[in-house]
């Protein structure tokens, strides 16, 4: 797939001067997955990289589907599974999103209080991006003053994202470079530890 992308421009590997991914939050199984993928090309070719949230490309794709103000606090909210989900704050800066805090995981539940204690910044104030605010809002106490729970990450975005990073000379080598989970490191040691011994005791 990726050779017949470069082929349609008449490229090939030699051309390429990083590769823009998304580093997470997200899927476990597929972030293990895309970093797999970059991993052969870039340790293959000797061509840097450049990590991208997942919530940051989220969030400026819903400024530009959506119309965001400037100067408009957006908070990308994601399904994490087993009652969670992975959040950020971003603002609006002339069309460059800028993060407020850091991307984390917590229980819907908690998201009107951690924006308060981090921002601060009330959830009434916030432009919602997202499929966590579709599957989790009548557990979240406020409403955001805007829901665009379509929104998902895009390659134009995440491209976009890369593309600043780079100008900036912030490429990596992909040594560097680890996946953006955020869920306990244990909690997936655990599972591992039951997958490989079903039935048994942990």
């Amino acid at each position: 797939m990726v050779h017949t992308l470069l082929g349609r421009h008449d490229l090939d590997l030699d051309a390429v001067d990083a590769i823009g991914f998304t580093l997470g939050p997200g899927s476990f199984t597929g972030l293990r997955i895309g970093l797999g993928v970059v991993q052969g090309l870039a340790f293959g070719c000797g061509i840097p990289v450049i990590p991208v949230s997942s919530l940051e490309a989220i969030a400026l794709r819903a400024v530009v589907l959506h119309d965001v103000g400037d100067g408009e606090w957006i908070m990308p909210v994601i399904d994490a599974r087993m009652n969670e989900v992975y959040h950020g704050l971003y603002r609006n800066m002339a069309g460059r999103v800028v993060a407020v805090n850091e991307d984390s995981i917590s229980r819907p539940e908690a998201l009107p209080e951690i924006l308060v204690e981090t921002a601060p910044v009330s959830v009434q104030e916030v432009i919602g991006v997202g499929d966590g605010w579709d599957l989790y809002l009548d557990r979240i106490e406020a409403r955001p003053k805007a829901v665009y729970a379509d929104v998902s990450t895009d390659a134009e975005q995440v491209l976009a994202l890369a593309l600043a990073q780079f100008m900036e000379g912030r490429a990596k080598r992909i040594d560097d470079v680890e996946p953006l989970y955020l869920r306990q490191a244990d909690n997936w040691q655990k599972r591992q530890r039951i997958r490989d011994n079903p039935g048994g005791s942990d």
